[in-house]
């Protein structure tokens, strides 16, 4: 009990995402699709529901591992969490490579550097960091979905991690990878780690419904809009939609510029002389314009155009910066809506 209310209790749980297939299918967003189909994850991104957020740092609070499952303790209720259950609650599957940072022998051809230089939009900039801004469109929504959903942290969501690099490469090569071990260590490290928030509170909450435990009277909040992947996500990444096709919105006022320029033009050219996507090793199924380095910051941040001069070190530092005030604002924005929103319902209840 004190270790809860010195500790647990004032630690956050992570605001729950949700994406919905049918979306992606809408939004001829297909690559993606087929590359999250083979990783058998449907069922868990999709997952909506109830969320008892007070009841689920109980059960992080209680979390043991017995063996090969997890055991926690909630209101008096033992649940044990074996394979079976991360099947039937979570709709995944204990089978796939077992991969995290330092354990990568068996997955061939794994260099982070060059792997990450596949997957942006200009390959021959230098590196500064591992930034999830300078990305493809795939690549940079798949690496959304691994910070935000399936390895979710409370921060710096769009500096990637090698952990985070290393999923992104599994999935992007369509190498299976064992979930549910990934998920079971993120839950562990969550418990052991002051600053790590809770993960994965909508499956937790359906663990405690699946063990019927009495959630009378407790918090309930229900999964809103704003948690949604959606077409305002890719725009906050900085991409637009023109007709059928999502692209980088630099590129989209280049090519603006340059029709206004050149009415009679009629032939596509790459003005930028960068890889595209479907020049790319990694890509095969979406061809997306290239453009500059890093993605949109704060909304009433005005970007200048970008015309071909390459950013200096001082200005991708700042642009990485702004990217990251800017995911964090939104959390917290999300995280005191959904509070907010918790009491107007009860009051509307009295």
């Amino acid at each position: 009990m004190t270790r809860f209310i010195h500790e647990t209790s004032r630690k956050q749980v992570n605001v729950p995402k949700v994406l919905e297939f049918s979306w992606l299918k809408e939004e001829n967003l297909t690559e993606a699709k087929t590359l999250l189909k083979h990783q058998k994850l449907k069922s868990f991104l999709e997952m909506t529901g109830n969320v008892y957020s007070d009841l689920v740092k109980v059960f992080y609070n209680n979390l043991i591992q017995d063996g090969m499952n997890l055991v926690s303790h909630v209101k008096g209720v033992k649940l044990k969490i074996t394979r079976e259950i991360w099947s039937i609650v979570g709709g995944i599957k204990y089978s796939g490579l077992k991969v995290s940072k330092g354990n990568t022998a068996r997955i061939q051809g794994f260099n982070k550097m060059q792997f990450y230089r596949s997957c942006v939009r200009n390959p021959t900039e230098p590196v500064v960091r591992f930034h999830a801004g300078n990305l493809t469109l795939i690549p940079r929504l798949l690496a959304n979905m691994i910070a935000w959903q399936l390895t979710p942290r409370g921060s710096n969501h769009v500096v990637l991690h090698e952990e985070d690099l290393i999923l992104l490469y599994c999935i992007m090569n369509q190498l299976k990878v064992n979930w549910v071990s990934t998920m079971v260590e993120h839950m562990l490290k969550s418990t052991r780690l002051p600053y790590y928030r809770f993960p994965y509170a909508i499956f937790v909450s359906k663990l405690i419904d699946y063990f019927e435990v009495d959630t009378a009277n407790e918090r309930n909040d229900i999964i809103k809009a704003a948690s949604e992947i959606d077409n305002s996500t890719l725009m906050k990444m900085g991409f637009q939609k023109e007709e059928d096709n999502w692209i980088f919105r630099r590129n989209a006022a280049n090519r603006a510029e340059n029709e206004a320029a050149n009415p009679g033009d009629e032939e596509e050219e790459n003005v930028d002389g960068v890889q595209h996507m479907d020049e790319s090793p990694v890509h095969s199924f979406v061809n997306e314009d290239v453009v500059a380095t890093s993605h949109n910051a704060l909304v009433a941040y005005q970007e200048p155009v970008y015309r071909g001069e390459p950013l200096s070190m001082f200005e991708r530092q700042v642009l990485s910066r702004l990217d990251t005030l800017t995911y964090d604002q939104k959390e917290y924005y999300e995280m005191t809506q959904a509070r907010f929103q918790h009491l107007d319902d009860q009051i509307e209840g009295v």
